[in-house]
């Protein structure tokens, strides 16, 4: 992490939201104790959006109010942090931080574990897979390298040896996919675009410089959590470019379908 103020500022809220993180382990309800860690991280993230952003926990939907199935059966309802673009489609907001939103303004979508395993990163990728499937009211131009980005944070995991990213390519590599045409995922487009684990280190698919073929590259963890701090960086830094992705988004879309609703006179 740099030496600038802004840097050594950032570092001791990210520490501080990883001690109090931490801290909530004597909460005895599991549900909570996530919920209150989502907080955390969404309280981290919303003192550094621009303002034509906000970090808010609710459910993202399509134009016909849907979202789409888990391997269940069981449609998911929830999203743990999403990243939306405030000024280009409004969302309804029940109070704040908490709302519904148009898929449509979506710039990244985060699912926070208190501990990550396996099936939890299994449930975390059949998600990503499943949202990046529901389609999006923007033209062909804007949809091409438009998609949210689809992030795990994680504040600890049961790995001992095995990181992280590595267990994320198997599990991706090596199993079927009811959710998606085929079954399998194209390797130059991963359904995870970042992955953070406190103390565990940080992963991102991307390029570093324009022009860059993409790939994956990670920042080892250290004490000063540069892991984090990277993590948020690469997120605030997307941001930008997604939004231009945006700027053909309208709301109308979700309110009526104009070709059966409004017609010639």
């Amino acid at each position: 992490m740099k030496s600038s103020p802004i840097a050594g500022i950032l570092g001791s809220r990210i520490r501080g939201a990883i001690a109090e993180a931490e801290a909530l382990k004597v909460v005895p309800h599991a549900g909570l104790r996530g919920r209150f860690r989502e907080l955390l991280l969404t309280r981290l993230i919303s003192q550094l959006m621009p303002p034509s952003c906000i970090a808010l926990h609710g459910t993202a939907v399509d134009t016909e109010g849907q979202r789409f199935a888990l391997e269940s059966g069981k449609r998911k309802t929830e999203d743990d942090i999403l990243v939306v673009d405030r000024d280009r489609i409004p969302s309804l907001l029940f109070a704040e931080g908490e709302g519904i939103v148009p898929i449509e303004a979506v710039l990244a979508r985060i699912e926070v574990k208190s501990v990550l395993t396996k099936q939890e990163l299994r449930d975390a990728v059949y998600g990503s897979m499943s949202f990046l499937k529901v389609p999006l009211v923007l033209p062909d131009e804007d949809l091409q390298g438009g998609a949210a980005l689809q992030c795990i944070f994680a504040f600890a995991s049961d790995l001992a040896e095995m990181n992280e990213h590595a267990r994320l390519t198997q599990l991706v590599q090596g199993e079927r996919w009811d959710c998606i045409e085929g079954g399998t995922w194209n390797e130059e487009t991963p359904p995870i675009h970042a992955l953070c684990v406190v103390g565990k280190g940080m992963w991102a698919f991307g390029s570093r410089s324009k022009g860059e073929a993409s790939g994956w590259g990670m920042c080892p963890a250290d004490d000063v959590h540069s892991e984090v701090a990277t993590f948020l960086a690469l997120l605030l830094n997307t941001l930008p470019a997604l939004r231009e992705k945006r700027r053909s988004a309208r709301l109308g879309s979700h309110l009526i379908d104009v070709e059966q609703q409004f017609r010639p006179v």
